[in-house]
């Protein structure tokens, strides 16, 4: 039915060409504007697309920088942790040898069992006692 339309419309055409291009116009400018518009959108679509790109190579670049920003802040942590474990080392060293030394004088102020208690003949002479 409607190929019988369509060959009745464009017989009807054929007849009368100014009826059939008065149909035509405004199929043709609907046409035209359509082109524009999609012309347009293929400009506008372009646009989009650098825009596109260049918000990607942004990301690229921040990743870049925050990959840089975390080595750095590891490489700080190792910097700044090995002053700590010297100073911990000193400290250590520190303590076992204030260790050592308070031993030693523990050692020499108090009495050993070996050691004998001085005589009262051998404390007096040192005093100048004349008995």
């Amino acid at each position: 039915m409607q190929d019988s339309n369509a060959q009745d419309n464009a017989t009807r055409m054929v007849k009368y060409p100014e009826k059939a291009n008065s149909a035509i116009h405004p199929l043709e400018q609907k046409y035209q504007n359509l082109l524009d518009e999609y012309k347009k959108t293929q400009v506008y679509l372009s646009y989009v697309e650098g825009e596109y790109q260049k918000i990607q190579a942004y990301a690229r670049h921040v990743e870049a920088e925050y990959q840089k920003a975390i080595t750095r802040s590891q490489e700080l942590q190792k910097t700044l942790a090995r002053p700590s474990a010297i100073a911990l080392s000193l400290v250590a060293k520190l303590l076992e040898a204030a260790s050592h030394q308070v031993q030693k004088r523990l050692e020499q102020n108090s009495p050993s069992e070996t050691k004998e208690e001085p005589t009262t003949e051998q404390v007096l002479p040192r005093y100048g006692s004349n008995h």
